[in-house]
């Protein structure tokens, strides 16, 4: 998991992140009510959820810098994520 966000680059490294951990994402969805498909679990530990809110929340303040409609444009680049994901071949050996 990425550690910090500086920039936007931080920004797309962690919503690529997120987009291989789960495919409903919304941003102001907090990481503790995702829930497991398969389980019907939560997703996250709680640990795991306070880390990820703190980078969120720091995404929300990078993006907020270049466009006044940062969720936006945080929910189109998790999209451009799922769909780079969808479109990666799956290596079939592993």
């Amino acid at each position: 998991m990425i550690e910090q966000i500086n920039n936007m680059e931080d920004v797309e490294t962690f919503i690529n992140l997120i987009a291989g951990e789960i495919n409903d994402f919304h941003p102001m969805y907090d990481f503790r009510l995702y829930i497991d498909p398969k389980t019907n679990l939560p997703r996250y530990t709680e640990e795991e959820s306070v880390v990820r809110e703190k980078l969120m929340d720091k995404c929300l303040d990078e993006v907020a810098k270049h466009t006044p409609d940062m969720y936006t444009h945080l929910l189109e680049m998790f999209n451009k994520a799922l769909d780079k994901l969808a479109q990666t071949p799956v290596n079939p050996a592993l």
